[in-house]
């Protein structure tokens, strides 16, 4: 089992169920040319965008902030925070639903070690099933 040296974040959106986080299959890390935002899922038209900061290099024992926005607003969305590093597949973390407006913030606090390079992304999840994917966003610790 691997560990990632990323501690679980604060959420700054609705309610965490992190006892009943839904599991999508492991995949493999997307392409490293994404969008700003995921392409919607053509049934549900489910949109996410991804911003990390800071952005550039993290610096080890500093807190990353991931946020961004699901449209459209008001969908029935269960949001869960991924994680990967140095290969090891697609890692569920917490999850959040998003605000009215549709935004969400996931922080993540204390990321170590130095020399890691983390991969993030967000997955929407309606009725447990994925809708839709976000970009991946990456940052390397120094």
């Amino acid at each position: 089992i691997a560990t990632s040296g990323e501690k679980k974040g604060r959420i700054k959106a609705g309610s965490s169920n992190a006892g009943s986080d839904p599991t999508p299959p492991r995949t493999e890390a997307p392409s490293t040319s994404q969008p700003d935002t995921s392409q919607p899922d053509a049934s549900t038209g489910v949109n996410i965008s991804l911003v990390r900061r800071p952005k550039g290099v993290i610096r080890e024992g500093s807190t990353a902030v991931l946020r961004g926005r699901v449209t459209p607003r008001g969908s029935d969305v269960v949001l869960q925070r991924q994680v990967t590093w140095d290969g090891v597949g697609w890692q569920a973390r917490e999850t959040s639903t998003p605000r009215a407006n549709g935004s969400y913030r996931f922080a993540l606090p204390d990321i170590a070690p130095s020399g890691r390079t983390y991969r993030w992304r967000i997955v929407a999840l309606v009725d447990g099933e994925v809708v839709a994917t976000s970009p991946t966003r990456r940052g390397t610790v120094r």
